[in-house]
């Protein structure tokens, strides 16, 4: 079982083992109050209750954009705080339980799985988004979802690399009745 976290305000949850069809959901953190510390305090919980129930051994997240550029694009601190801060909370809850977890680069994600890094015509959470639901038929809700969704089939691939060739997006579109 793969855990995939886009962690965010809103973080996007995909889970599922690496041939079978994945569960995509969101933890809407502003649910926890108003300041980030109690956003992360519900994270916590949240993890902690899914990782005891469901057991997975492999958790992946996407890793943040560098310090330096997120400041000069106007970031506040609290959200700087509350999104490195998530990545210590998933980590942390997932090494004490024995998992592997790894950060993973969204471009390099979406190479691996979608055959493109970088959208250089538009935005590109509404491509991904489009596009994991038409070549994979999965159906996020939001654009944090089809983020993990796409992280997790990355962790997928690297778990078993002979399921890579089959879920790639050259193949998904071919064949009879699709």
């Amino acid at each position: 079982m793969i855990l995939a976290l886009d962690l965010a305000t809103q973080c996007g949850c995909c889970h599922g083992g690496a041939a079978g069809k994945p569960r995509l959901w969101t933890w809407d953190l502003r649910d926890g109050g108003p300041v980030w510390t109690d956003k992360l305090g519900m994270l916590a919980r949240f993890m902690a209750e899914y990782l005891d129930e469901y057991r997975p051994n492999m958790a992946v997240y996407e890793l943040p954009m560098p310090l330096a550029p997120m400041m000069e694009r106007g970031a506040r601190e609290e959200t700087v705080a509350l999104l490195r801060g998530a990545i210590g909370v998933a980590v942390a809850l997932c090494s004490t339980r024995g998992m592997l977890v790894r950060g993973v680069r969204p471009g390099a994600a979406r190479k691996a799985v979608l055959g493109w890094s970088r959208n250089t015509q538009g935005n590109t959470k509404a491509r991904v988004f489009e596009e994991v639901k038409a070549l994979y038929r999965v159906a996020p809700q939001n654009h944090n979802e089809a983020d993990a969704f796409v992280l997790w089939r990355w962790a997928c691939n690297e778990a078993d690399p002979a399921l890579a060739a089959a879920s790639a997006p050259l193949f998904l579109s071919a064949g009879p009745g699709k």
